[in-house]
């Protein structure tokens, strides 16, 4: 439970990933609940129930049941194609944080990896990790993905989360500092990332999408960046990716 929060917050996701009920909003829940308290958290419907009556343990208790019967019938539909009723071809695509995320690619039939976010699995990291330990990574996703697209986020996760020396240094956490403007602040840590990226896409696609991008200005420095690493691989006779794509994720209303 958590009193503020979004379906769509890093803990929201990774939490439907594990099939773990999870509810946000719920104002106020922290004072109510007592120790030893019996809670039962309905994450399909977004419902809290603390010291419920007997009928409503028993009602929940039939709800697995009825999410077998349910997963059964996406099962059955998995590999329709993507079509809206006005037969408009429309691609799904997944959402990964970590290693634990790629099956859900067969699981759900889905066309790809629509965004991965590559600072999530070192948050726990006591800095930030290096080229080899980002590549094996990266490689493993890519094998995962099977040649379906998988679009790669640059990140300052393991940063922001205190682990990274570097970032610290700048004792300036705030919400204008964040994101690409700290990896445009601290290049080494884009650098890192495209060199892993580059190596591990060598002989495939590479899509990257840059994240909270506000001025035009702040993508031309972190292409260059691109462009250089791309130079660098070039240099070192590394196969290259087959083709890159860049883009931006419009987050901030200034970009538009």
């Amino acid at each position: 439970m958590l009193e503020e929060g979004s379906a769509n917050t890093h803990v929201a996701i990774v939490a439907r990933t594990l099939e773990t009920p999870l509810v946000g909003q719920a104002e106020g829940i922290v004072n109510e609940v007592e120790s030893s308290d019996f809670v039962i958290i309905d994450g399909e419907n977004a419902q809290v129930f603390l010291r419920p009556a007997e009928e409503v343990r028993d009602q929940v208790n039939r709800s697995p049941k009825a999410r077998v019967v349910e997963k059964a019938c996406f099962a059955t539909n998995r590999d329709n194609p993507c079509m809206t009723r006005d037969n408009t071809r429309v691609s799904l695509l997944l959402n990964a944080d970590l290693l634990i995320d790629m099956p859900q690619i067969e699981a759900t039939g889905a066309d790809g990896i629509g965004l991965y976010r590559t600072g999530i699995p070192f948050m726990n990291s006591q800095g930030f990790p290096d080229v080899d330990a980002q590549y094996d990574l990266y490689q493993r996703i890519l094998s995962a993905a099977n040649d379906r697209p998988a679009t790669f986020r640059p990140s300052t996760s393991a940063g922001i989360s205190g682990c990274n020396p570097s970032v610290r240094a700048r004792g300036d956490l705030s919400m204008g500092w964040r994101s690409l403007r700290i990896l445009l602040d601290r290049p080494a840590i884009l650098h890192k990332q495209l060199r892993a990226l580059i190596r591990a896409a060598a002989g495939s696609d590479l899509e990257i999408m840059l994240p909270m991008v506000a001025d035009i200005r702040e993508f031309d420095r972190a292409k260059h960046i691109v462009e250089l690493e791309f130079v660098r691989a070039s240099s070192r006779a590394q196969i290259p990716p087959t083709a890159l794509r860049l883009g931006a994720m419009i987050e901030i209303p200034a970009l538009i």
